[in-house]
């Protein structure tokens, strides 16, 4: 049994570790064929067998764990080495592409703006009356349920759509109004197509009759 300390010693990899930890510690391993000699034995001769294979297995698996803390480090370091970076590669690489909803949100902004839209954010956290009452959605209405809302305990709410920001738009400015709101919303839906959180853009015109009329709705969408 010296020999499986020896043979340990000169382990090199994680996969010679491991080859070495079966042949002495597996099911069909030295220790396990050691230990199936014990039923041919007995009394005192037995005992004193025992406690010998039971001596030489506790002082391999003490080296065995040694053993593989070394080789853990060496093969981090290993490759650590084989993965360093050189900084000064960096400098050649463009870091200016941006993520695709970033990017479909500005150019959707960049559309808009020089036709005279402003940007409206508004806040992510609504009240019922802004979220639900002044879009004309009754006390009863299936999108105030529980189910489907993520209310807070002081009567707030995380905003379902981005409608809310027309109703304080109106309340803050006067006509002509042209704005357009883009942001996250929140939703208790959840499955293959649908997360808690999605993104909405809805747009806002308001002016005096005879400002503003359909054929202005459909020069925007054709261009």
């Amino acid at each position: 049994m010296h020999t499986l300390i020896e043979r340990l010693e000169k382990v090199t990899n994680s996969k010679e570790l491991e080859e070495a930890r079966l042949n002495a510690l597996g099911k069909k391993g030295v220790f396990a064929d050691k230990f199936n000699q014990l039923k041919h034995l007995n009394g005192e001769e037995k005992n004193a067998f025992a406690k010998e294979i039971h001596h030489y297995k506790q002082a391999f698996e003490k080296a065995f764990e040694w053993k593989k803390k070394a080789i853990i480090e060496l093969e981090l370091e290993e490759r650590l080495k084989k993965e360093k970076i050189d900084v000064s590669l960096f400098n050649a690489i463009k870091t200016n592409s941006s993520h695709p909803l970033n990017h479909t949100k500005n150019k959707i902004i960049e559309f808009f703006t020089p036709l005279g839209y402003k940007l409206e954010i508004g806040s992510l956290v609504e009240d019922d009356f802004h979220n639900f009452s002044a879009l004309n959605l009754p006390p009863y209405h299936p999108a105030r349920d529980m189910q489907d809302t993520f209310y807070f305990k002081d009567h707030k709410l995380l905003r379902t759509h981005t409608s809310p920001v027309q109703i304080h738009t109106m309340q803050e400015q006067t006509p002509p109004i042209k704005m357009i709101c883009l942001g996250e919303t929140f939703r208790r839906d959840y499955d293959l197509t649908h997360t808690p959180m999605f993104h909405q853009i809805e747009g806002l015109v308001v002016d005096q009759k005879g400002n503003i009329r359909f054929t202005h709705l459909k020069g925007v969408i054709e261009d």
